[in-house]
Formats: C-alpha cells, structure tokens, sequence
C-alpha cells in the first residue's frame, strides 16, 4: 500500500501561468480554509520578474458522489446528459440507435 503523497509533492503537481510574464509558477503555501476551500499562494519562476499571488481553489461541484459523504456538507452535483440505460435492464424501454431511419423496400 503506497502512502499519500506529501504536502511538498502536493504543491509541486499544482502549477500556473503567471498573469503578468505568462511563465510558469508554482505553488509555494497551500492553506486549508474549509473542506471545500483552499488558498494557494504562487511565485513565478521568472526571476525578472519575481511575482507572487494568492489564488482560492474551491469545489465547484460533484462528478461522482463519494461513498461517505461528510454529513451537513451540501455540494451540487454536476449538471450532466442523461446516461444510456443498459439494454439488459428488465422493464425498461430501449431508444430507437440514431442510425435507424425509414427505409422503404420499393426501390
């Protein structure tokens, strides 16, 4: 069982353009606010130019909802299509494939 990444490996994956040189910055602090909200603090690693930001990354919404949701924790699922429904499921009506069209035998 591998162990979870640190927090210095954490920071290395999470990478930005700086918003003044467009060279990449990296995250140097990250801050724990609430379980949906983190501050990330970032530098450039243009030296010439030396910037450094605070930035918020938040949950926006669910993908996939965990299988041990934090009680009174309320984040909106994403918006999505509606799935296709197996076609071995018993009791459920099958869509017509979109490639099927009148065909007419008198040619």
């Amino acid at each position: 069982m591998s162990q979870p990444p640190t927090k210095r490996a954490v920071s290395a994956l999470l990478a930005s353009r700086c918003p003044h040189c467009s060279s990449v910055a990296r995250v140097r602090t990250r801050k724990h606010v609430t379980f949906t909200v983190d501050e990330l603090y970032f530098q450039c690693s243009n030296l010439w130019c030396g910037c450094s930001w605070k930035s918020q990354l938040s949950v926006l919404h669910i993908i996939s909802p965990s299988a041990t949701p934090r009680e009174g924790l309320d984040i909106p699922v994403t918006p999505h299509a509606p799935r296709p429904v197996p076609a071995n499921d018993p009791g459920v009506a099958i869509p017509p494939a979109a490639n099927d069209e009148a065909v007419s035998d008198t040619a």
